[in-house]
């Protein structure tokens, strides 16, 4: 049985859906309040503006990716095991939840404070990645390159996905999260074994 939602939760999730699949500008307060079932006046109970709750959504998903990534790395020893849970649990995340990340690109809907605190949140969570990569380097696991660069262009790679994916296509997630990691991490050892953590 599924857990029941508040009706933040549903609104939260009935907005991240309809502004993935018709665009910010194009969803209205009206089109979130329909969807929900309740009449437009209770959004701002909730939510003071269809800009707060875009915010919020944004907000909450690089904060659960952060928590989700950091969940995965916990028990890995070797550095080669952290490229891996790092690169598969951020591709998971990208696919389980694609309608609330795939809002990246809205962040120039946002206030110049919020954008700011959001873009320093995803400069954090790309450190994380680079500096299990400058570790790699330094143990000689992976092969010498620009961490800086790598990290934008693996990570990047992912917001693709939320355009191609579909979630009854022939391959699940958490398949596809596992493929992305093992391909990344080939191309980046120096002998490339995955295995050989």
């Amino acid at each position: 049985m599924g857990k029941v939602l508040t009706r933040q939760e549903e609104i939260y999730q009935v907005a991240a859906r309809l502004f993935f699949t018709k665009g910010y500008h194009a969803t209205s307060m009206r089109d979130i309040a329909s969807s929900v079932g309740v009449e437009q006046a209770a959004l701002y109970y909730y939510y003071r503006s269809k800009g707060e709750i875009l915010y919020a959504i944004m907000k909450k998903s690089v904060l659960d990716l952060m928590e989700s990534v950091d969940s995965a790395l916990k028990n890995d020893g070797s550095v080669t095991g952290k490229l891996f849970s790092f690169l598969n649990a951020h591709m998971g995340f990208f696919l389980h939840r694609r309608e609330e990340i795939g809002l990246g690109f809205e962040l120039r809907n946002l206030n110049p404070e919020q954008q700011i605190e959001l873009k320093q949140l995803q400069r954090e969570y790309l450190e994380r990645f680079r500096l299990i990569l400058d570790q790699a380097i330094g143990e000689g696991v992976v092969r010498p390159c620009d961490t800086q660069i790598a990290t934008m262009l693996l990570v990047a790679t992912t917001n693709s996905v939320v355009v191609w994916y579909r979630p009854d296509g022939p391959r699940d997630a958490d398949e596809i999260a596992s493929i992305f990691a093992d391909i990344a991490i080939r191309g980046l050892l120096q002998t490339p074994d995955v295995n050989a953590a």
